[in-house]
């Protein structure tokens, strides 16, 4: 007797799939046997005894390896991505505000201090802590403002800017910072007096626009470094450089930002007719500005229209310097030429000297070790590195390192000189390093004309470590035979 299919204990009806029997899934033909037919021998057996496998298994057996498989694959891949993704990072730049576009007007700044090079000598331990913040607080600008830092010279900023409003908005900031800044000194403040009374004494006619203010009068108005500030408006050649993966601005109009700034004086923003027009009429009751009429730039064949932004109301600045030149800067290589141009004079005169000094120095090092020893001095002195083409070898590249650091110490030595703030120069290099000591020392006088330099080798046979005095009555230094390079520079009181 066969049975089937049941829902809840009752029949269903039964088709083919089986569909709405849901208690006992669809089976049908079931076979209700006795106990006593399940239980006789006689009955065949329809399937033979089957034992089932029984086996025991953890759900989370292995989760945990694998947990730490995946930790050390995802490492080892980190530690292999790192270093290529910081490699790319550093070959490129962040070009997202650069203006590309060729057919839409760029703004231009440029930035420079005032006597910088004059600073550089009158008041060497404060200029490289005093840069660097100039350098940070001018960048925080060109990132706040959303505009693009093309290249940098020394203490030179080139900045390119989609928006004249905001090119205006961060050179008038730019002053605003300046002046509320903490310097930590007075020290260059005291400089720029000096400089404007020298001036002074050789100028008649000149009347120092700070050195004569009221204390009180002066903090309101003037403090720490003294940037000087030209904007101009127009097309631009827009290129891309593949060495520095950045854009570069060629033309007319990056002559005429230049040429603008050049004339201006320290805390002093100029702007050319062509930026002050490009201003919205509600841009333009935004800013305070002063009409100087037209200036008759040198290079430039018809005067231009100047206004002077009044960033800081109530500076009075001196004359606009027109004597000043600059050359084009269409090669591309111009803004860097004022520094490049005079490489040449680092073999004569002073930067002769001074070529000397650096070359038998830091000549006991590698090549390697030895450029990474001018790099860190470049540093210091502020000095842009060349650029280096890929078939320079490491001593090739040390002579043109060596080269521009030549001219930036023998140009603050001259200054020196030319300020009378020094009767006599004294520079002693050290370096020590692969087992041997040398050292090279010369003496300057206000002329820089004359130059001795010696080498000594051993000069501390039972010792690591070499004591060398300096010109003045100065603590010894003493240097361990680490491979360092340590460069003194001591004036005779």
């Amino acid at each position: 007797m066969l049975y089937g299919s049941f829902i809840d204990g009752r029949a269903c009806p039964v088709t083919e799939s089986g569909a709405g029997c849901g208690r006992n899934y669809g089976a049908t033909h079931i076979s209700v046997w006795p106990l006593a037919r399940a239980l006789d021998p006689a009955v065949p057996v329809l399937f033979p005894a089957v034992t089932p496998s029984m086996e025991y298994r953890r759900p989370t057996a292995g989760r945990l390896t694998a947990v730490i498989g995946g930790i050390v694959a995802a490492a080892l891949l980190l530690i292999v991505l790192v270093p290529l993704l910081l490699h790319r990072c550093r070959d490129s730049r962040d070009n997202e505000n650069a203006p590309k576009e060729r057919t839409d007007p760029v703004t231009l700044v440029f930035t420079d201090i005032e006597s910088s090079t004059a600073l550089w000598a009158e008041c060497p331990e404060a200029m490289p802590d005093a840069v660097a913040t100039h350098h940070r607080l001018i960048r925080s600008l060109i990132a706040k403002y959303r505009c693009y830092e093309v290249k940098t010279i020394g203490d030179s900023f080139m900045i390119a800017c989609k928006s004249v409003f905001a090119a205006v908005q961060l050179v008038r900031e730019l002053q605003q910072v300046f002046l509320q800044h903490d310097w930590g000194t007075s020290v260059i403040d005291d400089a720029y007096h000096r400089f404007e009374e020298d001036h002074a004494e050789e100028d008649e006619e000149y009347v120092p626009p700070t050195a004569r203010l009221d204390a009180a009068v002066y903090r309101q108005y003037w403090n720490g470094l003294r940037v000087r500030v030209g904007v101009h408006t127009g097309l631009c050649d827009i290129r891309h450089d593949e060495v520095t993966k950045g854009y570069d601005y060629y033309g007319g109009t990056s002559n005429m930002a230049a040429r603008t700034e050049s004339v201006g004086n320290g805390g002093q923003v100029l702007l050319t007719r062509a930026a002050y027009m490009a201003l919205s009429t509600a841009e333009r009751e935004q800013v305070e500005v002063t009409a100087l009429g037209a200036v008759a730039l040198r290079g430039v064949p018809k005067p231009v229209e100047m206004y002077q932004l009044d960033a800081v109301p109530g500076r009075t600045f001196a004359a606009l310097r027109l004597d000043r030149d600059i050359p084009d800067l269409d090669d591309g290589s111009a803004f860097e030429s004022s520094e490049d141009a005079s490489i040449y004079s680092a073999r004569t005169g002073t930067a002769q000297a001074v070529v000397s000094v650096l070359t038998v120095t830091y000549g006991t090092l590698a090549a390697r070790q030895r450029l990474r020893a001018l790099m860190s001095l470049c540093d210091r002195w502020n000095v842009r590195l060349p650029r280096r083409p890929s078939v320079v070898q490491d001593e090739e590249y040390c002579r043109l390192v060596i080269d521009r650091l030549a001219v930036k110490i023998s140009n603050v030595m001259e200054q020196k000189a030319q300020l009378g703030i020094d009767q006599n120069m004294s520079f002693t290099l050290s370096v020590t390093g692969l087992g041997a000591h040398g050292s090279a020392s010369g003496t300057w006088g206000r002329s820089g004309e004359q130059f001795n330099a010696s080498r000594f080798r051993e000069a501390a046979s039972q010792s690591n470590s070499v004591e060398l005095h300096t010109f003045t009555a100065d603590e010894p230094h003493f240097l361990t035979d680490d491979s360092t390079v340590t460069v003194r520079a001591r004036r005779f009181s």
